[in-house]
């Protein structure tokens, strides 16, 4: 495995006739002590990124979504709007049912809902998307009190 904060790249396959069934449709793998997901279901981009945190909710870095369909997947876009031109990197987070949302303040606000405490702690901070590993911060100790 090789890459770095996001986009890992599997380094060696063999056999060789697994290389598109690993990059295009295995969840995830685990490689060492660390978990990788695969970043094409919802990037449409080849690679894998590095799950920050394993638990209740769990957490990473990737590419956003480029393609209209994956946007409206992973909830940076509804249904019905214009797809959005992205770039760089952004945070998702890895809901119970395995789907895959894109974090993002109103997104964390729900998630964290039943826990009086931290719901006023992010009202408080009046995050920002850009505000990634505060919203990280925030899952870290909801998943630390579930």
């Amino acid at each position: 495995m090789i890459g770095g904060i996001a986009n890992y790249r599997l380094k060696k396959i063999v056999p060789t006739s697994e290389v598109e069934n690993l990059t295009k449709y295995v969840w995830g793998i685990q490689f060492s002590d660390s978990a990788f997901i695969n970043s094409n279901p919802f990037s449409k981009i080849f690679g894998y990124n590095k799950i920050i945190e394993k638990g209740y909710y769990s957490y990473f870095i990737g590419e956003p979504a480029r393609l209209k369909e994956e946007q409206i997947k992973v909830g940076i876009i509804k249904d019905g709007d214009q797809q959005k031109a992205v770039c760089c990197q952004t945070g998702y987070v890895i809901l119970p049912d395995g789907t895959i949302k894109w974090l993002n303040p109103d997104l964390l606000k729900e998630l964290i809902k039943d826990n009086a405490e931290l719901s006023k702690d992010v009202e408080n901070r009046n995050l920002k998307i850009e505000d990634v590993y505060q919203m990280f911060e925030i899952l870290h100790q909801y998943n630390r009190m579930r």
